[in-house]
């Protein structure tokens, strides 16, 4: 069984360009140290540079999250379509309860997360981070094992060898 999340998103600024550049726009979300900005520099659509080659950096979010989902033995795609961008996370998952191997949508009135869940993110945005601690929190996930990165550059830069070390930790939970 596969879980799969989308989170979709109205197009931003320069949305036309991103779907001008077609595949080549959307590996660079996913590359470590390129980063597409929030400006264009000129006409040569010089959105993206270089940055840095340490474990990670602000902004490395997508390469973050691809580095995630491999090694839970998923992937993570995005779409730049006309009307709108589409950004897809599948990792490989089995329900906890007998009864949700169905392949039926769950009642969210008796639907709940393993007791032994936890919730781990990233963000740089303070704003973002605090939301997301909080759709943890609403989701049913103990505040204890909550845990959301991005508040200094050496939290980023350690997610993924946090992460890591996690899933070595705790595979089989």
């Amino acid at each position: 069984m596969v879980m799969q999340i989308n989170v979709i998103n109205l197009p931003g600024d320069n949305h036309d360009n991103l779907i001008k550049m077609g595949a080549e726009a959307e590996e660079m979300v996913f590359a470590k140290g390129r980063q597409v900005h929030e400006t264009l520099y000129g006409d040569s659509f010089s959105r993206v540079s270089k940055k840095t080659d340490a474990a990670a950096a602000p902004g490395d979010g997508g390469w973050i999250i691809r580095k995630c989902a491999n090694i839970m033995k998923g992937n993570c795609s995005i779409k730049f379509e006309e009307s709108r961008t589409v950004f897809s996370l599948c990792i490989p998952a089995k329900p906890h309860k007998e009864h949700h191997k169905r392949y039926t949508p769950i009642d969210v009135k008796t639907f709940s997360l393993p007791q032994r869940i936890w919730g781990i993110a990233i963000d740089d945005s303070k704003v973002q981070m605090k939301l997301l601690g909080k759709f943890f929190e609403f989701a049913g996930i103990p505040k204890d094992r909550i845990k959301v990165f991005g508040q200094t550059a050496d939290e980023i830069m350690g997610f993924v060898d946090y992460v890591i070390t996690f899933m070595d930790e705790n595979i089989g939970d």
